[in-house]
């Protein structure tokens, strides 16, 4: 197959500009959840996840956020994954939400690192028996002032 010019896709956005943006940077990312909530954007709790080998090899895939908070945000994911063994490797990744709807995307950088046995007993037990084979991770929260 030859390859397909998409020059021509795109959809203008017209939101303008951020403005009113909250200086701490967790309270911004909760309005904007809650705003997106509202505005029943699909799986609003759906974030790309961009974890790399431990020599650069990237991969990125879709995961759901399940926990957020002054602790870090959190999703869950099999140890035994591509996925979590390339945390295991290098503990270093990106998020990204993407809200088209409301013409707006959170990306976050950081370290991840494992939930405690107890917070990751209670999720998996929370699950029906046909989905416990995931385990969670939490990404730490370090507050940034900088929004993008």
């Amino acid at each position: 197959m030859e390859g397909r010019k998409l020059y021509d896709v795109r959809t203008e956005f017209s939101a303008g500009h951020l403005s009113g943006v909250d200086d701490n940077p967790l309270k911004q990312f909760d309005d904007w959840y809650l705003e997106a909530v509202r505005a029943k954007c699909p799986e609003p709790n759906a974030m790309s996840l961009a974890t790399a080998t431990d020599d650069g090899k990237p991969s990125v895939r879709i995961v759901l956020l399940k926990d957020y908070g002054t602790r870090g945000f959190t999703f869950f994911t099999n140890y035994n994954s591509k996925k979590g063994k390339q945390i295991l490797q290098n503990p270093h990744g990106a998020l990204l939400f993407f809200w088209p709807k409301l013409e707006r995307q959170v990306r976050i950088e950081g370290e991840i690192v494992k939930v405690d046995d107890a917070e990751s007993d209670a999720y998996f037990h929370s699950r029906a028996w046909q989905r416990r084979w995931i385990r969670p991770c939490r990404w730490p929260w370090r507050p940034r002032r900088r929004v993008e």
